[in-house]
């Protein structure tokens, strides 16, 4: 699945020597459409599948929460659900002027995730926290500039040069990943990863 995809790219990447950076993107058009955990599970009883819905939910995102250098995320287009959460988890979020950020939880009816319920409040605010959380609001790549969820907005066909030159400065200057620097954050974040794990399976 994507998912195991995805966790797999990251651990190989977290313990080769020659990996300084990583870079997260899309193909196409879309950065990512979201994750269906239904399509990653096969057929199994309920109490099974929430257990699986659980770990699977908690895994991906455990996955940017361990991975021990900095991240870059390239947006290349659309991004919705997890891959905006896990997104805002990395050092950096370079956006495509053709990126639109969309966390639709409580329209599809589910909770939060991705450490978003606490993550997204402290990083860009009461506002858009609520504007992306509670309404649905779809981002422009602008309005996620302005909202702190996007660092930097760049014309499309700059994208890949731009995030390439990025990479190459933070290897060279030993860059650290961000959320290692605040004493007991990432032990916050895996608390909240948890929790909303559960409560996402529910």
């Amino acid at each position: 699945s994507m998912i195991e995809d995805m966790n797999g790219a990251l651990k190989t990447a977290a313990t080769a020597n020659d990996v300084k950076v990583a870079v997260v993107t899309g193909t196409g058009d879309y950065y990512c459409s979201g994750v269906d955990l239904s399509g990653a599970m096969k057929l199994m009883r309920p109490s099974e599948f929430l257990v699986q819905a659980k770990a699977q939910n908690q895994a991906l995102f455990e996955c940017y929460l361990d991975f021990p250098k900095p991240i870059i995320a390239a947006v290349n287009g659309p991004a919705i659900g997890a891959s905006v959460t896990s997104a805002s988890l990395c050092d950096c979020i370079i956006a495509s002027d053709r990126a639109t950020f969309h966390t639709p939880f409580k329209t599809l009816g589910i909770t939060p995730e991705g450490c978003s319920s606490y993550w997204f409040p402290r990083q860009l605010g009461p506002e858009v926290s609520r504007q992306m959380l509670e309404e649905g609001k779809k981002l422009t790549a602008d309005e996620a500039k302005a909202g702190n969820l996007a660092q930097k907005v760049v014309p499309h066909n700059e994208l890949e040069a731009v995030v390439q030159t990025l990479a190459e400065e933070w290897a060279a200057s030993g860059k650290k990943r961000s959320i290692l620097e605040e004493d007991g954050l990432l032990a916050k974040l895996k608390e909240v990863n948890e929790r909303e794990s559960e409560e996402l399976a529910q």
